[in-house]
């Protein structure tokens, strides 16, 4: 299944425009550093956790992770389930760092 991504850039706009962010990160990486404005749900939980916590199939969401690996998997899942508007975060809070976007850390 294809897995559509987005940028950075393209992901802010989405966010500002009213799209759920999801990063899917593990707890410790979640602390460690994270985007503002997003949702933390760790991949393990995220399966049963997105269906409940956001049942409309057409609203738009951001997931991301570390490098997009893990949100990936989560974006192909989603759309097999019939979300519409689910896009990956290319390169993930790697691509962000690397672009030298601000960070949260705890």
């Amino acid at each position: 299944m294809d897995v559509p991504e987005v940028n950075c850039e393209e992901a802010v706009a989405m966010r500002d425009a009213g799209a759920v962010w999801i990063d899917v990160r593990e707890p410790d990486e979640w602390r460690e550093a994270h985007i503002d404005g997003t949702q933390h749900t760790p991949l393990a939980d995220a399966v049963l956790h997105v269906p409940r916590e956001h049942p409309d199939k057409g609203a738009t969401l951001v997931i991301s992770c570390l490098s997009g690996g893990r949100s990936g998997q989560l974006v192909a899942h989603l759309r097999a389930q019939g979300y519409l508007d689910v896009h990956n975060l290319r390169g993930g809070i790697r691509a962000w760092v690397g672009e030298g976007r601000a960070i949260i850390t705890e």
